[in-house]
């Protein structure tokens, strides 16, 4: 039997769904879910917690998910999701860990702030636009497993940072010396901060043996990588 350019991509593939809930009914549900992982149950007080929102604004939201079917709530009792609003946390969750994963391993955020952008944008992308990001991370994925050339390089670019994002005794290598003189911090040479000044004008910086001061808006053009990460 002849295979289909469907069958032969599909494993590359992820189909995502939109909710059609607000943003803001999308978040009590993921909470909900994921404070029932946590927790033996749940109470109206700990998504207010979780979500530094009144109590009041919580039970007001709790009666509109219960209304379509999402949740079983009685007022100062404890809060579970039906079957149904089980499978639209799985949904959302989907969707968060996909852009969660795709800010941190392609682009190179800090886990926290990939995680924290993706509660936002989770809400606001189009189901099509995250099967597309999936087909982009699992062609990324399988051929950085296969060390391709231009993944190593990609790495590169998104691990580094200029020279102001780093702190006293970082210790760097330089991925393009800006507009400093190439052959004082060539690309590729070590280098370490050895100090900022109270007032954030110069950084100091040891690079192949010898100290430099660099002003602010130079070092803001100097990109660099911790020294671990390579070139």
């Amino acid at each position: 039997m002849e295979k289909s350019c469907n069958q032969n991509h599909s494993k590359n593939e992820k189909h995502y769904y939109d909710t059609s809930l607000s943003a803001n009914m999308e978040d009590y549900i993921e909470t909900i879910a994921l404070l029932s992982k946590k927790n033996r149950v749940v109470r109206v007080k700990d998504i207010a917690r979780e979500l530094n929102i009144k109590m009041p604004s919580v039970s007001a939201a709790l009666q509109k998910l219960k209304e379509l079917n999402l949740l079983d709530y009685e007022k100062y009792g404890f809060i579970e999701l039906t079957d149904y609003g089980f499978k639209i946390a799985e949904k959302i969750y989907d969707k968060h860990s996909l852009i969660a994963g795709f800010l941190h391993d392609l682009l190179k955020l800090e886990s926290n702030q990939s995680s924290e952008e993706a509660c936002r944008l989770e809400h606001y992308l189009s189901a099509e636009s995250c099967s597309q990001i999936y087909k982009l991370m699992q062609f990324y994925k399988n051929e950085s497993a296969a060390s391709s050339e231009w993944t190593i390089k990609l790495n590169s670019i998104m691990n580094c940072r200029t020279l102001i994002n780093y702190t006293v005794g970082d210790k760097l290598r330089i991925i393009d010396q800006g507009e400093v003189n190439d052959s004082i911090c060539p690309v590729g040479a070590l280098c370490t901060i050895v100090d900022i000044n109270n007032d954030c004008s110069v950084l100091s910086l040891s690079c192949n043996g010898k100290n430099m001061d660099i002003p602010f808006e130079a070092a803001c053009t100097i990109y660099a990588s911790y020294a671990e990460t390579g070139l």
